[in-house]
């Protein structure tokens, strides 16, 4: 049976549903789901990590959608009780178009969620198409947070490579020493810090011990981006690659200006 009252316990989670036509299914969202989409009047409770089982059960959902990272004790309470929950863990931009899928096949969408899917596909294919050519990838280290330092998720490498750049550090995990991003001497940083909503501070970056070696940093090419555009798994991760391209190659794409993102 199709769902009718959904909760979404995650900004990535609204986003796709909004993107895939099922917004009226909603009863609830998240306090930071505004970032990525019009929610109007609808209530809002804390996330998958703050929001308690009685926020939750108080909009009364036969369908709860959340995404890590999650509170192990709420969602054990809400499954104890009755309330089914289906969990989003993409880590890449295959699991990304898989989430698509699935809440298209929960919501009785499933034609606009593989329509949402395809535009993402189109939008990457066109952006390789242009740098089909290009004669230099730049090393790109993208920050997703700052003590301790981690790097930015599996996603975000596909979208510098795809933009036309080297993600440096490579590595298998997250976390990330100092002296492995000066080694790695990107010629650009980007930095999408959780929360911060495009305002991470380059100041703080510059005075890192050993950091005024790093390329980036000598030619002042450090880039605050809005994270929300990078560290949300939905379609508004093409609005990253856009900004990622501008960044990388502006003499394909044009200098960047965040002022033309603002209603992405």
């Amino acid at each position: 049976m199709m769902t009718k009252r959904i909760v979404s316990l995650a900004p990535s989670i609204t986003a796709i549903l909004f993107g895939i036509g099922a917004q009226d299914q909603l009863v609830g969202v998240t306090k930071y789901c505004k970032d990525l989409s019009l929610i109007g009047d609808l209530p809002q409770i804390g996330d998958g990590w703050s929001a308690t089982p009685e926020q939750v059960i108080a909009l009364e959902p036969d369908l709860v959608i959340g995404s890590l990272p999650y509170k192990q004790e709420t969602m054990q309470k809400l499954i104890t009780i009755g309330v089914p929950f289906f969990l989003t863990y993409p880590y890449d931009l295959e699991d990304v178009y898989n989430d698509i899928f699935w809440l298209g096949k929960l919501t009785g969408h499933e034609h606009e969620a593989e329509q949402l899917a395809d535009q993402m596909k189109s939008q990457i294919r066109n952006v390789k198409e242009q740098l089909k050519n290009i004669q230099h990838r730049p090393r790109v280290y993208c920050e997703e947070w700052m003590k301790p330092l981690i790097c930015s998720s599996r996603w975000v490498k596909e979208l510098v490579e795809i933009a036309g750049g080297d993600f440096v550090p490579d590595r298998s995990t997250f976390a990330v020493e100092p002296n492995e991003v000066i080694e790695a001497n990107p010629e650009i940083i980007i930095l999408a810090w959780c929360g911060a909503g495009g305002k991470s501070n380059s100041k703080k970056v510059i005075e890192r011990t050993g950091w005024n070696q790093i390329d980036a940093v000598k030619s002042n090419r450090i880039f605050s981006l809005p994270d929300q555009y990078f560290n949300s798994p939905c379609q508004y991760l093409m609005t990253g690659l856009n900004m990622m391209a501008q960044v990388l190659h502006p003499e394909i794409f044009g200098a960047i200006s965040l002022n033309q993102y603002q209603n992405a």
